[in-house]
């Protein structure tokens, strides 16, 4: 099994990698661990995260959830739900993932079957650093329409297109009334600044009833 250490990536990937030995990595390591491994047909990438990576990926879905909150948006918060499927020898975990529109499958203990239930609705993914293994493009095969771009500073929504790529958009399919543009200034602020401050502001702009309300 060719092995290839990326240090410029904070990465290792291997080569000719087998569908079992993908699934006893992800059990054997368990899921409180600070990396990702991302599997597309056998070659699989081990990432390491850095504090900053997880800091912003946490910061970003704070504020999400505190808008979807004020605005009485229901969503199921799955985190890092490992999303994969034999059949196309592909899987990943995203930084964050969350069901909107979409009814959210039951929480079980065993693995997540993306053959039975649906995909989130969408997922959230900070890159600070690029990896070996193209993540959008495992995204499309599972079916993620929308993925939340998180790159020099902002986050930018990308929708899934019928031809299984993801196309920049400047509003959210899964929640198409936040104004994307004020979102990224509070996702500065607490980046920047903090954190804290950012949630309350935000949660004022929603209460004011500015166009991030829900209708």
């Amino acid at each position: 099994m060719p092995i290839q250490i990326e240090p410029e990536l904070h990465s290792v990937v291997m080569e000719n990698v087998s569908w079992d030995y993908y699934s006893r990595t992800l059990e054997e390591l368990g899921p409180s661990r600070g990396f990702r491994i991302i599997f597309d047909q056998g070659r699989m990438e081990i990432v390491t995260t850095s504090n900053l990576h997880e800091r912003i990926k946490k910061t970003i879905a704070r504020l999400l959830e505190m808008y979807a909150a004020e605005a009485a948006i229901s969503i199921v918060a799955d985190g890092t739900l490992t999303l994969r499927r034999e059949s196309l020898k592909k899987g990943l975990e995203p930084d964050e993932c969350y069901y909107v529109q979409t009814p959210a499958p039951p929480a079980t203990e065993g693995e997540f079957d993306l053959s039975i239930h649906p995909p989130p609705d969408l997922a959230i993914e900070v890159e600070i650093s690029r990896g070996s293994i193209s993540k959008m493009e495992i995204y499309g095969a599972l079916k993620v329409r929308e993925i939340w771009r998180y790159k020099v500073g902002r986050v930018v929504p990308m929708h899934l297109t019928s031809s299984g790529e993801y196309v920049a958009a400047k509003n959210s399919l899964a929640f198409p009334n936040l104004d994307m543009g004020q979102f990224n200034k509070y996702v500065k602020q607490a980046v920047e600044e903090d954190v804290n401050e950012a949630i309350k502001a935000l949660r004022k702009w929603v209460r004011s009833g500015a166009k991030g309300r829900a209708k």
